[in-house]
């Protein structure tokens, strides 16, 4: 029996021997598989366990937790596992859930929303002179939107405690500036990758023939309108900021 992604958060995942499924993600669950996955195994805050007859043809990636391997399972891909005590990740996360939230809707809030004209005028000249690098991005993130999401999850999550570290020891607040700066310019990049992902996605559907600056703009005002839209917009903006961070994060550093 095949299946497309599992996805869930605080409740376990169960591949059986037998089951195809396209990729599993779980947060604050346990993932066990003793059938097949055709891409990525992902595991936050819990364990990924492979049983015997278990394959995984992409990367097993766990944060927070261990990966317990089986004699006779397979990993075509990576195995990573980040585990600092996993009941130490938690409560760390949990203490960083709300600064992350606050620190990222102020982040991309002032970029999207308060900035206006001034984020589609940066959005135009990424189009224009950066327009490489904006479908790089765009293909990362469309070929494994999940790996992306996990990424930029764990690079936002990352960068707010070395940024407190740095302003706390007043002689590192360049260096906190700076970091703010990269990530603000990551996301940006990513953002404008996504939002000419869609642009071109509604130019194909309905036949239209649009240059890269104006598919890029299309979908941008798209995104612009669905993060206006009260508390949705703001569990959008956070997504659609984890999505567009990894994205860039991939093709820098997984080429």
């Amino acid at each position: 029996m095949a299946s497309n992604q599992i996805i869930k958060i605080n409740e376990d995942i169960y591949v059986s021997t037998g089951e195809t499924t396209q990729e599993v993600l779980g947060i604050r669950s346990q993932v066990r598989v003793d059938g097949t996955v055709k891409e990525n195994a992902v595991a936050v805050l819990g364990h990924v366990t492979l049983g015997s007859s278990a394959t995984v043809q992409g990367n097993v990636f766990v944060l927070g937790g261990k990966i317990i391997q089986a004699p006779g399972s397979q990993i075509k891909g990576s195995r990573v596992s980040i585990d600092p005590g996993l009941k130490a990740l938690e409560k760390y996360f949990y203490f960083l859930a709300p600064i992350v939230g606050g620190f990222l809707a102020a982040l991309i809030g002032a970029s999207i929303l308060l900035a206006g004209l001034g984020f589609l005028a940066l959005a135009i000249f990424i189009l224009i002179f950066l327009e490489g690098s904006a479908y790089r991005t765009q293909k990362a993130i469309w070929a494994d939107p999940l790996m992306s999401f996990v990424w930029g999850l764990i690079a936002i999550a990352a960068s707010i405690p070395i940024m407190a570290i740095l302003v706390i020891t007043i002689i590192g607040i360049p260096f906190a500036l700076a970091g703010l700066a990269i990530l603000f310019a990551g996301i940006l990049l990513g953002l404008v990758a996504v939002g000419l992902g869609i642009g071109e996605e509604i130019s194909n559907r309905f036949q239209l023939k649009l240059k890269t600056v104006w598919s890029g703009l299309l979908g941008m005002t798209i995104l612009l309108i669905i993060a206006a839209v009260p508390i949705v917009g703001d569990i959008f903006k956070f997504a659609v900021s984890c999505f567009a961070l990894g994205g860039v994060i991939k093709t820098r550093f997984q080429r």
